[in-house]
């Protein structure tokens, strides 16, 4: 109760103050807007840049020039995200001694200014409050700590691994089952969401870093919000062109429909394609065809891979209903993909067990 108390307060004060403390930074600017970034300073220096908060679930309050200590500088990060940077640092003792690597996450404020900059301090918000519950989920990072005084970031209590992208583009041994255990996870993450009455409303595979044993950690929301205050000037580019669907009056139901998009990106291997997925998923399936998976992800001659490949497109057809009543739940997805996974080993297993 005491972290939510303190949460809010901090969600106010940014409310009150929008952009313009992030914004007007001397960093940002030549030397010509050092007068009115000056100004801003000073009027921050009584407020914003001295409120002070406990930590919040663990996750400990930095200053801007610990964030600085830790990514010497922000002088390189390792990938931009959708709204930020994204870093690798360094905790050192008194003495210069690297104690932990640690992961940064920043929102962007640079010139020329965005409007979407003023929604920055409310997803940060969002974040932390997810990232500091008593019970996170095994797919989020681990928080360790946040600075929202000169810059919005969160510090994870994590070092990078590989990002996901780079699986999906370079290894040509991530085929079906390791994408169905990914699938699995993110279904799951997704499903605890809703339960947190939150609603994700777009996720980047790219912003997904993965381990050697294909195991996920979500880095980046882009637009997470409870249910209830979501920002409509913030609503995704897939949800905007297909309006009737992805209604804000119907946002975990449109949650369901991106993860069915995702499922195309992850199985078929398309990002983009030129029709709505709905009728993209359809065109697929008439004639009699039962699978949407690239056959590259299939091992050779094998009917499980096969039958795998169908349950998952049954899936994504379920995701990608036109009507959204018509729609599966979340939780419904995350049951189906565990069990199908499940399966999967349980084959695996008896094969093995069979050949030796």
């Amino acid at each position: 109760m005491e972290r939510l108390e303190n949460l809010e307060k901090l969600r106010k004060e940014l409310a009150r103050r929008g952009d313009e403390p992030f914004y007007f930074q001397k960093d940002n600017y030549a030397d010509s807007f050092m007068v009115i970034c000056e100004k801003i300073q000073e009027r921050m220096q009584s407020s914003l840049w001295r409120m002070t908060l406990p930590p919040l679930g663990g996750a400990k309050p930095y200053r801007f020039d610990d964030l600085k200590d830790m990514i010497e500088n922000f002088d390189w990060d390792i990938l931009k995200t959708t709204y930020g940077r994204f870093y690798e640092g360094v905790i050192r003792d008194d003495k210069g001694v690297k104690v932990q690597e640690v992961t940064i996450k920043t929102w962007d404020f640079f010139c020329p200014r965005q409007k979407y900059y003023a929604d920055h301090p409310y997803t940060f918000c969002n974040e932390l409050e997810i990232l500091t519950s008593e019970d996170p989920h095994p797919n989020l990072m681990k928080i360790k700590g946040f600075c929202f005084q000169e810059a919005l970031a969160v510090v994870y209590d994590e070092k990078p691994t590989m990002f996901l992208s780079v699986l999906l583009h370079f290894d040509t041994d991530f085929r079906l089952r390791g994408r169905i255990k990914v699938a699995t996870q993110l279904a799951s993450l997704i499903a605890w969401l809703h339960e947190k009455q939150f609603t994700v409303r777009a996720i980047d595979l790219s912003d997904i870093m993965i381990d050697e044993d294909l195991n996920i950690k979500v880095f980046d929301f882009i637009y997470l919000a409870p249910i209830g205050r979501i920002i409509k000037r913030c609503t995704p580019l897939f949800i905007m062109s297909t309006q009737i669907l992805l209604s804000m009056q119907a946002p975990l139901k449109a949650d369901v429909y991106m993860f069915g998009v995702l499922l195309v990106e992850l199985f078929a291997k398309i990002k983009k394609i030129p029709t709505p997925h709905y009728c993209w998923i359809q065109e697929q399936l008439q004639g009699g065809k039962k699978s949407i998976v690239d056959k590259s992800l299939l091992q050779d001659n094998d009917d499980d891979d096969e039958l795998l490949a169908n349950s998952i497109t049954t899936i994504a057809a379920k995701c990608l209903e036109r009507d959204p009543d018509a729609r599966t739940g979340m939780k419904n997805v995350s049951v189906e993909l565990s069990n199908l996974l499940d399966g999967a080993r349980r084959e695996r297993g008896t094969k093995r067990k069979a050949g030796s």
